[in-house]
């Protein structure tokens, strides 16, 4: 029997999300569901205006996001 282990990426938010990619890889984590805060700019949500993150959310083009794939799939990740 198979048994698939993952993590949240929130498990490393004291790291940059390319930091927390090479310390999943290093322990053998092969998925791993990102959070939010890892993908929005610095400095993360946690302690943000509120307005500060939506405005990022709103004014964020869509490529950005398509540009972190190669960086996830890169680092062993399939991207989400």
């Amino acid at each position: 029997m198979e048994c698939s282990s993952g993590r949240q990426s929130n498990s490393f938010s004291d790291r940059s999300l390319d930091e927390a990619l090479k310390a999943l890889v290093e322990i053998g984590i092969g998925e791993c569901e990102l959070w939010q805060g890892m993908l929005s700019s610095r400095p993360q949500g946690r302690g943000r205006p509120v307005s500060d993150l939506r405005k990022w959310r709103e004014e964020t083009p869509a490529s950005y996001f398509g540009g972190i794939a190669p960086q996830v799939q890169g680092g062993g990740h399939p991207a989400l």
